[in-house]
């Protein structure tokens, strides 16, 4: 910088400025160099770091520093230490030494701030070019690097009582600790007690509590410790309006025994200091556990036996009171007996498109209406039957499906047989030839139960897995969407299925613990979860348009669009297609992608599901149809199309329902079984073709 008279004024105000900054200690990213230009930095970065990764230590430790420069030439160095109190000390003035050794014998405890400038020697003009700063913590002990609490009584008690929390930490000595509460709803942590060593053991008293889940973070550091917290555990705790339960009761109707296929009510009770909350389980004579009904406030589940073994099972609950978050509080097993059926017990009617077929107690199975393409199973191909024909060679069937134009039986020992239309290989036995006779599927050997489509078949197996053959235009056998199966292919990702169904180009899967997967084509909702979106994997069921899973179901049914679950409370969900006429029951018109309840329905053990209308038997004897009506399918004696479940006339002792695409039918606990609707085509088996809008008896099977 050039000195004469005339700008000596202009030169003191820069040399002003200039110690101002150098003052400051801001990271300055420029300098002037001598001739008095604008000079850029040499040195463009700087990290640092200690020996002692936690920052933090007790008086006379020494502490290691190294700052690591970007420059350009020769770096320079100065180390500056600020103290609790903030006081800046250059501690290392500039040199060539990138480590600075901190000695903090005698040092006051707190937090300390400890700062590297660099400069490049080639611009040395008493300004740094980069600077970057470390905090660390002197204390009295060394810090604590974790929390450990527990509370007794462990994670819930009922308000009122007291919750004795014991904290302890490690790497300090004489730790203090602090109790933060979160309440539930709340977003405002507040401080319950301040740091203290008295806090290692520390009492909740409940008594003003709010009911519900609340959280707790107990923050420690070592005595002394001027840090915020150094290590924390973030526990909850749930606690409940009223006292836990302390007895339980639980009973079943029909008492001690039933035939198989008759439903079972369980009543349950509860001594508790609230409302309590019930989950049935079941034991199974193979020794294996299932899920009745996941927790409910409900005293009554009821058990569905269609699809069990007979034998002696354990019934289960587990009463807590409601709000409570422990396994259970109390529990009640009672024994219960699965009679063999009788012979003349009807266990299952299903229906096609213009066809029924029915499974007596005996293993017979006997098929009535249209068989054009043998889907009667009589050894004939004919235009109609209109009474009932025994299928050639099945004697010992145990599960039944009708589809559109076929039909399968699952026998005693696993095996399936088919017959009937075979266009895209729904006989599974590796052809695409039909057959008026049974003919068997392919590799299935331990089936329990089985579900015909439009033209396409699942079985659910003895090992919980599922496979499907036939029509695979829609991804509906579980596989991505490709050319037919003529033989069964395993869906993947389901390995506890204790029921299958299928409807025109989807198909689901009832698993052990009451909740549902489906799969196929969802541009209906025909999946049930929620998206409308189309799926050739198992997807889960939600509980209804809100989100959350379908529970407690313990029998499914499925048809064109749309399928049906029987739950364990006696109500009846439905989603998918619905219609003009009100196919899935809920009061509205409207496609459902998520469950919607069936109105007037709360005591159904069984439902079945048609092109445009639905019926379910129910726990007393009767049984309801809501839909369209236009052939008396409802049965109430009108042909009036209804949106919600209408009683069925003059039909009692009902066991199980069955419907076709026009007609309706029901076995009855008796061995008969009655039909009403549309009857054109024999669908009514009485020996004619006339329609009927209230139930006829149907003629018994030869």
């Amino acid at each position: 910088m050039k000195r004469n008279a005339q700008n000596s004024g202009y030169v003191l105000l820069l040399l002003a400025a200039a110690a101002s900054a150098s003052c400051a200690g801001a990271g300055d990213s420029s300098f002037e160099d001598e001739t008095g230009t604008l000079g850029q930095d040499l040195c463009s970065a700087v990290t640092l770091v200690s020996n002692d990764a936690d920052k933090a230590a007790v008086p006379g430790q020494l502490v290691t520093w190294t700052a690591t420069p970007t420059c350009t030439g020769t770096a320079q160095y100065q180390f500056v230490v600020r103290d609790p109190a903030g006081v800046y000390t250059v501690k290392q003035n500039w040199s060539s030494t990138a480590t600075f050794a901190w000695d903090t014998t005698g040092l006051a405890l707190g937090d300390y701030s400890i700062e590297a400038r660099i400069r490049d020697s080639a611009g040395a003009d008493g300004y740094y070019q980069k600077s970057v700063k470390s905090k660390f913590s002197l204390n009295a002990s060394n810090p604590c690097t974790s929390v450990t609490t527990t509370a007794s009584p462990p994670t819930t008690t009922w308000a009122g009582q007291t919750v004795t929390f014991t904290s302890s930490a490690a790497g300090c000595t004489n730790p203090q600790f602090e109790v933060h509460h979160l309440n539930p709803g709340s977003a405002t942590w507040e401080v319950l007690s301040p740091y203290s060593t008295m806090n290692s053991t520390w009492v909740w008293n409940t008594t003003t509590a709010l009911p519900g889940e609340h959280r707790f973070s107990f923050w420690a550091r070592g005595q002394g410790s001027q840090k915020t917290k150094e290590a924390a555990v973030n526990p909850k705790y749930v606690i409940t309006a009223s006292s836990p339960c302390t007895a339980a009761t639980l009973s079943a109707s029909p008492a001690g025994h039933t035939p198989v296929g008759s439903p079972v009510t369980l009543s349950a009770g509860a001594t508790c200091g609230g409302a309590p909350t019930f989950r049935y389980l079941m034991y199974t004579p193979a020794g294996v556990w299932q899920v009745l009904q996941e927790w409910t406030t409900s005293p009554t589940a009821v058990w569905n036996t269609r699809l069990a073994t007979p034998g002696t099972y354990n019934l289960k609950i587990y009463a807590r009171v409601t709000g409570s978050n422990k396994s259970y509080e109390v529990t009640k097993t009672i024994a219960y007996t699965l009679d063999a059926a009788t012979p003349a017990t009807a266990l299952a009617i299903r229906g096609g498109w213009e066809h029924f077929c029915e499974l007596l107690g005996t293993g017979k199975v006997g098929c009535w209406g249209y068989n054009a393409n043998g889907e009667l199973g009589n050894g004939v191909v004919s235009t109609v039957s209109t009474t009932p024909v025994a299928v050639s060679g099945i004697t010992q069937a145990i599960a039944l499906s009708v589809g559109y134009s076929h039909s399968c039986a699952v026998l005693l020992g696993g095996t399936a047989k088919c017959w009937g239309s075979n266009l895209h290989g729904q006989l599974g036995n590796n052809s695409t030839t039909d057959s008026n006779v049974p003919v068997s599927v392919s590799g299935i050997i331990s089936a329990t139960s089985i579900g015909s489509g439009n033209s396409h078949v699942c079985a659910s197996l003895s090992d919980g897995s599922v496979r499907c053959w036939g029509y695979n235009s829609r991804g509906q056998l579980g596989v991505a969407a490709s050319a037919d199966k003529t033989t069964p292919v395993t869906v993947p990702g389901i390995s506890t299925a204790r029921q299958v169904v299928a409807g025109y180009y989807h198909s689901c899967a009832l698993l052990a613990d009451g909740t549902v997967r489906c799969w196929g084509t969802n541009q209906a909702g025909e999946l049930g979860n929620n998206t409308g979106v189309n799926s050739s994997s198992p997807v889960t069921v939600s509980a209804n348009s809100m989100g959350g899973t379908l529970s407690g179901v313990v029998s499914l049914n499925a048809s064109s669009g749309n399928t049906c679950a029987v739950k364990s409370n006696g109500q009846v969900w439905c989603w998918g297609g619905n219609s003009a006429y009100g196919t899935l029951g809920d009061g509205t018109t409207n496609f459902a992608l998520a469950p919607v309840q069936v109105q007037n329905v709360t005591t159904a053990v069984d439902v079945a599901v048609g092109n445009l209308h639905a019926c379910a038997a129910l726990s007393g004897g009767t049984a309801t149809c809501w839909g369209f009506n236009n052939r008396g399918q409802l049965g109430n004696a009108t042909n009036t199309d209804s949106l919600v479940a209408v009683p069925v006339s003059n039909l009692t002792n009902v066991a199980t329902v069955g419907v076709s695409y026009y007609s309706s039918c029901a076995t009855k606990t008796d061995g008969t079984a009655s039909c009403w609707g549309h009857g054109t085509n024999g669908e009514l088996g009485r020996g004619s073709t006339a329609n009927s809008n209230i139930p006829v008896a149907v003629n018994a099977i030869p």
